[in-house]
C-alpha cells in the first residue's frame, strides 16, 4: 500500500508540474515590447514590432464568437490569445490550465502540408484553436459546481479522445471558412489512396486516437479520420450534436462516453458511430476511385522501398546524382543521395552513398564523387548531411554540392530557417545563412546567387541571397497572409515561383532586375511545385481535383499532364538522360518517390477524369463576419503595455489523500504562469499523519532575463530502510542559468547560492553555499526507436557549502551523464551507460549530509538516475563519496499498436532491458542479515546487481504516453541482503 501510495504520488507531481511547464514553454525573447489589446471576448497579446498582423487577428477575434452560440451552449467571458513569432514552423495550441489560452505562432503553413491549402489562415487557426477553448469550457451539473471550489482543473471534455477533440476542430476550421482541411485536396487524395491500399477497411477505432503509431499517417490520425467522424455526425444528425455530445460529456464521469453519444446518436454508442461513418467513408472513397479508373491510372515504380517516405526529388546538373528527402523508421527527415556509375543506369538504392568525403573509385568517370562502399548503407545511421525540418534540395551547377534549408534550435527562444550547404567531396556541411528564415532554396544558373523563400511574420516574400557578399534582397512581397513558394531560375534574370492569396494558387514570372512580374499558368487549377529540368517546367495542378504532374515548355503555354493518379502529387524532376520523370506520390504508404517514363506519360489524355473534395463539397463557401482595416485605430487607443502580475493569481488546486496502515497522506497542488511564460511556479503543501508534520515544494522560475532565474524552496521528508527513521531535507536556492547559443544551444552553464538544514539519524546542521553547475543535452528518440540510440546528455554541480556547527567549508563535485550507443548492433538495438558521482571532503560523521540509493525510478532518459541499484532496497547505501553505474542493453521485442476499441487505453510496443547497477560507495551500508538491522560502514566497497526488464509503451486516457513495467533483479554480492531475486515494477511519465 505505502509503494502504491507514492505510486500515486509520484505520478500526480509529474502531472503538475508537465502541465505547468506546458503553460509556461512560450518562452519569448526578453527585448521584445508586447502590447496587449482587450476585446469583448479576448485579450490578444501581440508583439509590438507586428501591429499590423495584430491587427489581422483582432478582427478575427471580434467576429468569433458570434458565430459559436447556436452551436454551444457555454461562450466563457474571457479567452488570452497570444501572438508568437518564435518559431519558423506553423503551430498553435490552446489549453486550459491555468486560464484558457491560445497561442499562435503565426507562420502560414507551405504547400506540403494538408493545412496548406488554407484560404484565410488568421482566420481558419483561430476558429481551430477556439473550438478547442469552446470544447474544454462546456460544464454542467456536478462539475460546474465543483470548478468553483477546485478552478479550471474541473475541465473533463479535455480528458475526449483526441480524435473528437481535433475533428471538431477540423470541422469547424471547414464549416466556417472557404478553406480547412475538409476541403483539402490533400486529405481527399489521402483517403482515395487508403482505399486503394485497403487501410480503410481494417481501421479500427481504437488507432484513430493515437499520435505514437510509426506508420502513416502518423499523427495525423485524430484530425483526419475524428475531421470525417464529426463531419458525418453533423451532417447527419443537424448541428446541435456537436453541442449536445459535449455539454453531456461536460457533466459526466471522464471516459464513460456512450451515454453522452446514445442520447444523441439514438441510442447508438461511440465505436457503433464509428462503424457506421466508416462504411460510408469507403463507399465515398471507392466511388471516387472508380471513376478516376476511368482512365488507367499511372503505376509508377517506387525509388527507395527501405525508407518509410522519400520525397522532393532534384536531379544533378551532370545526371549522376538523384538527391532527394526520406524517412526511415526513426521518422526524422535526412537528405539521402543516389550516385549511378553513368547516366544510362537507372537509380536504384544500390547507388545510396555510405561514406562522405572518402576516395574516388577510380573506376568512374573522373570527377564524380562516389565513395567507396555504398552498398549495404543502414539508412538511419549518422552519415551523410545533416537531417532537420528539410523541404527542399537544390544542386550547384557543379553537381558536387547541394543546398536545402533546415529548422534549427537558435535558442530558447527561437527556432529558425537557414539555408544550409553540403559539399559531397569534403563531406562537410556549411550554414550559408544566420537567422535569415530561409526556406525552399533553389541556385541561379551560375551558382552564384540562391532565391528562396523568407518567412515575415503572417507571410512568406520572395528574397535573393548574393554568396559572395552575402547580402539578402527581397525582390517580392506577398500580401497579407499570401504566400510565395518553390521558387524556380528560368535564367540569370527570370524567377519563376507560386503565390497563395485568398485561396487561390498562382504563378508568377519576374525579372529580378526590373522588378517587375506577370502572371502565367493561368488556365491551370492551383500550379505548385515548380521545377525546370533542361527545355521543360514541371508543375503540380488540381485541374481534374487531383494534384498530378504537368509539363509544359519554356513558353510556360500548353499543358500536359505526366500522371494520373488517385490521391496527390508533391515535388518532381526529370531524367533528360533516360527520358524519366521522379515525383512524389502520396501512398497508403505516405509519401514515396516514384518514377514513370515519358512513353507512359505520353498515353495519357489531354482530359483526365474529374472528381470532387471527398466530403468537402457538403460545405458551403462561409463568408466571415469581419471586415478588414476597421481596428487599426483601436490597436493605437485602446491597448496598453502587457504586465503578467494579473494572470499570475491561482486558477485551481488538485487535491489528494491516500493512507495506509501508518497514517493518512494529504496533499494539495497548484501552479500558474503568464501567458508568455516570464514568471511560472508550481506549489504543494502536504501533511503525513505518521510523520506527524507538514510539508511543502515551491518552484518559481523568471524568463524575463537573459539567464533564467530559478528560485526553489522545499520541506520534505524521506523514509530510509530502517524501520521508523527518515531524512528531512529544508531547502532554498536562487539560480540563474545561460544558454551557450553562440557555442551551442545544447549547453547550459548557471551559477546558484542556497542555503539548507538537513536531519538524519537524529543529527542536524545548517548551511549556505554557493554553486556553480553546466549541462547538455543532445540524445533524443523517436519513430520506431524504443531508446535515444546516439548521443548523451550530462550535468556538473561544484558547490562549496560552509558548516555553521562545524565553522568551515567544504567542496562537494557533483556529476551525471548517460551516453547512447548502437552502432554495429541490431537495428533498434541500444546500449545506455549512465553513471552519477558525488564527492566531497566532509566529515564522515556527518551523515545527514549523505547521499542514498535508490531502487526504482519514476522517469525516464533522464541524466539524474540518482544512484540506482535495483537489487537493493531504496537507502540501502549512503555515502559522502559515492559513484552510481547503470548499464542497459536495449532491444525490441516488437510493435503491438493494439488496443481495445471504445477504452482509453492503447498498447504501442515491448521491449527488454538487461540490467546492471554498481554502486560504490565512501559511508555505509544497510546490513539486512544483522539483529538487530542496522547501518554499517562500508568504505571503498563497491555492490553489484543484475537483471532484466519487460517494458510496455502505452497510451492511457486517450492523451498521456507511459511506460510499465516488471523486472527481476538479484544482488551480485549476498553479504548485507538476501541473495534471492527482488521483483520490481515501474511507471515512466
Amino acid at each position: 500500500m505505502k509503494n502504491q501510495i507514492s505510486l500515486m504520488k509520484a505520478a500526480l507531481t509529474f502531472l503538475v508540474l508537465g502541465l505547468t511547464a506546458f503553460v509556461a514553454s512560450a518562452q519569448v525573447h526578453p527585448d521584445k515590447h508586447w502590447r496587449v489589446l482587450p476585446l469583448e471576448n479576448f485579450d490578444l497579446i501581440y508583439d509590438a514590432e507586428n501591429q499590423q498582423l495584430a491587427e489581422i487577428y483582432a478582427e478575427r477575434l471580434q467576429a468569433l464568437t458570434p458565430i459559436y452560440r447556436d452551436y454551444w451552449v457555454t461562450i466563457p467571458p474571457k479567452t488570452v490569445f497570444v501572438l508568437n513569432d518564435r518559431t519558423d514552423l506553423t503551430n498553435g495550441y490552446a489549453t486550459f490550465l491555468p486560464y484558457n489560452l491560445i497561442m499562435i505562432f503565426p507562420v502560414v503553413p507551405g504547400p506540403q502540408e494538408s493545412i496548406g491549402e488554407y484560404h484565410d489562415w488568421a482566420w481558419e487557426i483561430s476558429v481551430h484553436e477556439y473550438t478547442h477553448i469552446l470544447e474544454f469550457s462546456q460544464r454542467r451539473g456536478v462539475v460546474w459546481g465543483l470548478s468553483y471550489l477546485f478552478g479550471s482543473i474541473m475541465t473533463p471534455n479535455t480528458l475526449m479522445p483526441r480524435w473528437s477533440l481535433e475533428g471538431a476542430a477540423v470541422d469547424h476550421e471547414t464549416r466556417f471558412s472557404k478553406g480547412g482541411r475538409l476541403r483539402s485536396k490533400m486529405q481527399a487524395g489521402s483517403l482515395r489512396a487508403l482505399q486503394q491500399g485497403g487501410r480503410l477497411e481494417s481501421l479500427r477505432q481504437a488507432e484513430i486516437n493515437e499520435f505514437a503509431i510509426t506508420t502513416w499517417p502518423y499523427g495525423a490520425r485524430p484530425y483526419l479520420y475524428g475531421s470525417l467522424l464529426w463531419s458525418d455526425w453533423i451532417h447527419t444528425h443537424g448541428p446541435g450534436s456537436v453541442r449536445d455530445v459535449h455539454h453531456n460529456t461536460g457533466g459526466r464521469v471522464p471516459y464513460l462516453l456512450d451515454g453522452a453519444f446514445e442520447p444523441v446518436f439514438e441510442g447508438r454508442g461511440m465505436v457503433e458511430m464509428f462503424e457506421v461513418t466508416k462504411a460510408k467513408m469507403i463507399e465515398n472513397a471507392r466511388r471516387e476511385v472508380e471513376t478516376l479508373n476511368t482512365v488507367p491510372v499511372t503505376k509508377g515504380v517506387k525509388v527507395d522501398p527501405e525508407m518509410r517516405e522519400s520525397l522532393s526529388p532534384a536531379m544533378s546538373p551532370d545526371g549522376l546524382k538523384l538527391a532527394y528527402i526520406a524517412k526511415g523508421p526513426p521518422l526524422r527527415r535526412r537528405v539521402q543521395v543516389l550516385v549511378r556509375p553513368r547516366t544510362d543506369v537507372s537509380f536504384d538504392p544500390s547507388h545510396r552513398i555510405q561514406w562522405f568525403g572518402k576516395e574516388f573509385d577510380q573506376n568512374l568517370p573522373s570527377g564524380s564523387p562516389i565513395p567507396r562502399g555504398a552498398v549495404g548503407h543502414d539508412p538511419d545511421g549518422d552519415d551523410g548531411p545533416p537531417g532537420g525540418n528539410i523541404t527542399r534540395i537544390s544542386w550547384h551547377p557543379d553537381s558536387n554540392s547541394f543546398i536545402f534549408d533546415q529548422v534549427l534550435e537558435k535558442n530558447r527562444f527561437q527556432d529558425v530557417s537557414d539555408i544550409w550547404s553540403f559539399d559531397l567531396v569534403k563531406g562537410k556541411a556549411e550554414r550559408l545563412t544566420t537567422g535569415a528564415r530561409a526556406r525552399e532554396p533553389a541556385y541561379s544558373p551560375d551558382g552564384a546567387r540562391i532565391a528562396f523563400t523568407r518567412i515575415v511574420p503572417g507571410r512568406t516574400d520572395l528574397a535573393i541571397l548574393k554568396l559572395d557578399t552575402r547580402e539578402i534582397q527581397r525582390v517580392f512581397q506577398a500580401p497579407p497572409q499570401g504566400r510565395v513558394s518553390d521558387p524556380i531560375w528560368l535564367d540569370p534574370r527570370h524567377v519563376l515561383f507560386s503565390v497563395r492569396d485568398e485561396g487561390r494558387e498562382q504563378v508568377l514570372k519576374l525579372d529580378i532586375d526590373t522588378g517587375v512580374s506577370e502572371k502565367v499558368l493561368n488556365s491551370w487549377a492551383d500550379p505548385q511545385f515548380l521545377s525546370f529540368e533542361n527545355d521543360r517546367v514541371l508543375f503540380t495542378s488540381t485541374q481534374n481535383g487531383v494534384r498530378n504532374l504537368y509539363r509544359t515548355g519554356l513558353d510556360l503555354g500548353d499543358a500536359r499532364p505526366v500522371t494520373h493518379i488517385v490521391s496527390h502529387v508533391l515535388g518532381s524532376t526529370y531524367d533528360r538522360w533516360l527520358n524519366r520523370y521522379y515525383y512524389t506520390e502520396l501512398t497508403d504508404e505516405g509519401f514515396q518517390l516514384e518514377s514513370i517514363d515519358e512513353a507512359e506519360a505520353a498515353r495519357l489524355p489531354a482530359e483526365l477524369p474529374r472528381v470532387g473534395s471527398y466530403w468537402g463539397d457538403r460545405y458551403a463557401g462561409f463568408t466571415p463576419p469581419f471586415t478588414s482595416g476597421k481596428v487599426a485605430a483601436s490597436l493605437d487607443s485602446q491597448s496598453r503595455e502587457y504586465s503578467p502580475y494579473g494572470y499570475l493569481w491561482p486558477r485551481y488546486w488538485l487535491p489528494l489523500i491516500a493512507w495506509d496502515d501508518r497514517g493518512v497522506y494529504v496533499s494539495a497542488q497548484t501552479s500558474g504562469s503568464d501567458p508568455l511564460g516570464k514568471h511560472a511556479y508550481s506549489l504543494q503543501a502536504q501533511y503525513d499523519s505518521a510523520l506527524e508534520r507538514g510539508t511543502y515544494i515551491l518552484s518559481y522560475r523568471n524568463q524575463s532575463f537573459r539567464p533564467m532565474i530559478d528560485v526553489v524552496s522545499y520541506d520534505y521528508s524521506l523514509q530510509l530502510a530502517t524501520p521508523g527513521q527518515f531524512s528531512r531535507t529544508q531547502l532554498n536556492f536562487v539560480s540563474a542559468s545561460w544558454e551557450l547559443e553562440r557555442f551551442s544551444p545544447d549547453w547550459s552553464v548557471g551559477i546558484g547560492v542556497g542555503s539548507s538544514q538537513r536531519e538524519k539519524f537524529s543529527q542536524s546542521s545548517k548551511r549556505t553555499y554557493p554553486i556553480l553547475q553546466t549541462a547538455y543535452r543532445n540524445a533524443f528518440q523517436s519513430g520506431d526507436q524504443i531508446s535515444p540510440e546516439s548521443g548523451w546528455q550530462g550535468a556538473f554541480n561544484l558547490s562549496f557549502p560552509h558548516d555553521s556547527d562545524l565553522d568551515r567549508g567544504f567542496a562537494v563535485a557533483e556529476a551525471s551523464g548517460t551516453f547512447y550507443f548502437s552502432r554495429w548492433l541490431p537495428r533498434r538495438h541500444a546500449i545506455s551507460l549512465s553513471a552519477q558521482a558525488r564527492s566531497s571532503d566532509e566529515p564522515a560523521s556527518r551523515i545527514e549530509y549523505m547521499e542514498q540509493s535508490i531502487s526504482s525510478r519514476t522517469t525516464n532518459n533522464t541524466p539524474f538516475a540518482r544512484y540506482l541499484n535495483r537489487g537493493y532496497t531504496s537507502g540501502s547505501f549512503l555515502g559522502r563519496n559515492i559513484l552510481g553505474v547503470n548499464l542497459e542493453y536495449r532491444f525490441p521485442w516488437g510493435r503491438l499498436d493494439a488496443g481495445p476499441d471504445g477504452y482509453p487505453i492503447y498498447v504501442h510496443r515491448a521491449h527488454f532491458a538487461v540490467v546492471a547497477d554498481l554502486t560504490m560507495i565512501d559511508g555505509f551500508v544497510f546490513d539486512e542479515k544483522s539483529l538487530p538491522m542496522a547501518y554499517r560502514r562500508a568504505e571503498g566497497l563497491g555492490f553489484a546487481s543484475y537483471g532484466a526488464e519487460l517494458r510496455y509503451d502505452l497510451n492511457v486516457g486517450y492523451h498521456i504516453p507511459m511506460q510499465v513495467g516488471v523486472g527481476i533483479y538479484a544482488p551480485a554480492n549476498p553479504r548485507y541482503t538476501e541473495a534471492g531475486p527482488r521483483m520490481g515494477a515501474f511507471l515512466f511519465l
